[in-house]
């Protein structure tokens, strides 16, 4: 997405039609962006390394047959810092208008540029050859472009990063509650349920531990007849939460988090001093659930 914006500019200084493809090339780059990180595509996978993770999971046993499963799990793997978590908050938050202003600048330069070169004609062109158109409009939109531009490149290498965070929040915490309900019910096993403890790798790279699981598991039929309880970020905050939606789209399960919600009163009816409890759409966000959903 950041390549697609970053080339547009090229296009601005070429004869009729070309201009447009700076218009073009900044919508295909909103598009890859947003199916990526929304619909999940995976159109862009093959452009980067590929490396081997693992899912570890423990099943406990029943006591009788099983007739159910549910499903607790965290994951292992952690994210890099990006450098723009390190920046000043107001710095951050001008890097990013100015920087995205830049693709709304390219649109509209881009689409005025192309309907006066067709009802504009030559009033508006200050040098011409065979192949590059250089108008008035090239003109304001270049010099603007000198204070806009590094801004976009700044805000692009904000969203990069070298260092791996440790992942005590994202997502250890989670795996660690896993392994503590765990601990409980080996100690305490419940009937004809059996009950599956991991964590799952690869999630912070598009769910695709989570991915594999639902794969290999769902081909089998095990998936059929659980639950699935997908822990996250249970380090550090002021409110607990129940997810509803998130931003792939996926809708969680209403019966699961029912049962959630009535464990969660069951709980704070013995200690009122537990975390409050909050029902959320994530607009941005999202987590291994909506590998199971989907």
């Amino acid at each position: 997405a950041g390549f697609f914006g970053g080339i547009s500019p090229i296009f601005m200084i070429l004869q009729f039609p070309f201009p447009i493809l700076s218009a073009i090339f900044v919508f295909l780059g909103i598009w890859v962006l947003y199916s990526e990180m929304m619909l999940m595509k995976g159109w862009i996978w093959p452009f980067f390394k590929k490396k081997t993770s693992s899912n570890v999971f423990g099943i406990i046993k029943p006591t009788g047959d099983v007739k159910f499963r549910i499903i607790f799990e965290g994951h292992t793997d952690s994210a890099k810092e990006m450098n723009i978590a390190s920046y000043p908050p107001k710095l951050g938050k001008w890097i990013a208008i100015i920087g995205l202003y830049f693709l709304v600048h390219t649109i509209i330069f881009s689409l005025w540029k192309f309907i006066l070169q067709i009802i504009g004609g030559p009033s508006i062109i200050l040098y011409d050859s065979a192949i590059i158109s250089w108008t008035i409009i090239d003109l304001i939109y270049f010099l603007s472009l000198i204070v806009i531009y590094p801004f976009f490149i700044w805000l692009l290498k904000g969203f990069l990063g070298k260092t791996v965070v440790l992942g005590a929040n994202d997502n250890l915490a989670a795996t660690a509650v896993a392994l503590a309900i765990g601990k409980y019910l080996k100690q305490n096993r419940p009937k004809n349920v059996e009950i599956w403890i991991g964590s799952q790798g690869s999630e912070e790279v598009g769910d695709k531990g989570a991915g594999a699981f639902v794969e290999k598991y769902g081909e089998q039929g095990i998936l059929d007849n659980s639950y699935t309880v997908v822990l996250e970020c249970c380090g550090a905050a002021e409110a607990m939460a129940i997810i509803e939606k998130d931003m792939h789209r996926a809708i969680y399960d209403k019966e699961i988090n029912s049962l959630l919600d009535e464990a969660y009163n069951a709980a704070k009816a013995e200690n009122p001093d537990i975390l409050k409890l909050k029902k959320v759409n994530l607009k941005i966000g999202a987590c291994d659930a909506c590998q199971y959903i989907h």
